[in-house]
């Protein structure tokens, strides 16, 4: 993680990139502390390369900020993951079997066919995986192994319920991308306090005429459950 002087050294740098950048380091709470505070959770290094990613884009004239960091971070961890794009998933969502077994006929190093005991050909089975969580998780909220509606894979053109289908897909990718970043983004105090709230949070019977008013977070949670049921 960051250090206060791992925090101090990418100060001084964006004060040479930047000339018209003046961070307060005398305040006895100062921009260190804060800086520290919002991004001491980071990796060094990788704070470090994503710092300088920041200041070298392009029409940039100020040093950036605390947010565009973390974003700067996030970035570069996604990059790093080799995370497939909406069209990479497409495609593996269409040539994945719906019982996710591939067959083939086993052959030996000359490229014959093997044959069991009994003469008869061997077939081999095996088991695939997805690539990717995100890819599995997309999937299955649109209906997988009923979605897509329709084989892509066959060699004719795009028939308008696929287009449909490959459509509603990349939106719910990109959106379950986007949930993956901002959570992975989050402050980790901003997290622990979310799990906290949730995991404490008890749902009390259902308030009648009279009783007073629940706690806004209860009340939340209430609703919540009614809409799941």
């Amino acid at each position: 993680m960051s250090t206060r002087k791992d925090i101090a050294k990418i100060l001084g740098y964006m004060k040479l990139a930047f000339p018209n950048y003046s961070p307060d380091v005398t305040s006895p709470i100062n921009t260190v502390d804060v800086l520290l505070d919002l991004l001491g959770d980071i990796p060094a290094e990788t704070l470090k390369l994503a710092v300088r990613a920041a200041c070298a884009e392009a029409g940039r004239a100020f040093a950036p900020a605390v947010g565009e960091m973390r974003e700067a971070v996030l970035k570069l961890s996604v990059s790093a993951l080799g995370i497939p794009n909406e069209f990479e998933a497409w495609a593996e969502v269409c040539k994945m079997p719906k019982y996710m077994i591939r067959s083939r006929i086993e052959v030996d190093e000359d490229g014959k066919e093997v044959t069991n005991e009994n003469g008869a050909v061997v077939i081999l089975e095996e088991q695939l995986k997805w690539s990717y969580a995100l890819i599995e998780r997309t999937a299955l909220l649109m209906g997988w192994p009923e979605f897509p509606s329709e084989d892509e894979s066959l060699p004719a053109p795009l028939t308008p319920q696929v287009q449909v289908d490959r459509a509603h897909f990349f939106q719910a990718y990109r959106a379950e991308v986007s949930r993956m970043m901002e959570s992975e983004g989050e402050l980790p105090v901003v997290r622990d306090y979310v799990l906290a709230r949730r995991g404490n949070a008890t749902l009390p019977p259902p308030l009648r005429s009279g009783d007073a008013a629940r706690p806004f977070g209860q009340e939340l949670k209430a609703l919540v459950e009614m809409m799941q049921k």
